[in-house]
């Protein structure tokens, strides 16, 4: 088993431009809060590796128990390779880790349902798993 951990205090917000500083502030206060992922009760962000699986010729697929807010959900994501670093793009509904806004039904649509999220996997362990075809239990 393998385990990560991410800091929920390094959220960061992609899609306000830079120069708008304020907004951004903003939001990343109001996305640390309790409306959202409330990094005091909940600093951390837990992703436990159950299971990583070559799939084609230098894909993985990987399974894991993700917990945010005191929520686990198994996920499944693919990674691909960049140099030494495998990296994974996926969304998750938030709403199924009760990231949730505690306005009216309408407030709750201000902000996506989908949350990005990027991993970058850099371990000696990856290299350990047999990149010729067989899988691997963590």
């Amino acid at each position: 088993m393998l385990l990560l951990v991410q800091s929920c205090t390094t959220i960061d917000v992609t899609d306000i431009p830079t120069n708008e500083k304020i907004a951004r502030k903003n939001l990343l206060n109001h996305l640390k809060s309790v409306d959202f992922f409330n990094i005091v009760e909940h600093p951390q962000s837990l992703l436990e590796l159950t299971n990583i699986q070559k799939v084609g010729i230098d894909s993985l697929r990987i399974s894991g128990n993700l917990s945010i807010r005191e929520v686990t959900k198994n996920i499944e994501f693919f990674a691909h390779p960049n140099d030494s670093i495998f990296r994974a793009n996926f969304t998750i509904n938030r709403f199924d880790w009760n990231i949730v806004y505690k306005g009216s039904w309408a407030d709750r649509t201000l902000v996506d349902k989908d949350v990005e999220l990027i991993i970058k996997i850099v371990t000696d362990l990856l290299s350990d798993l047999d990149m010729h075809g067989n899988s691997g239990r963590i």
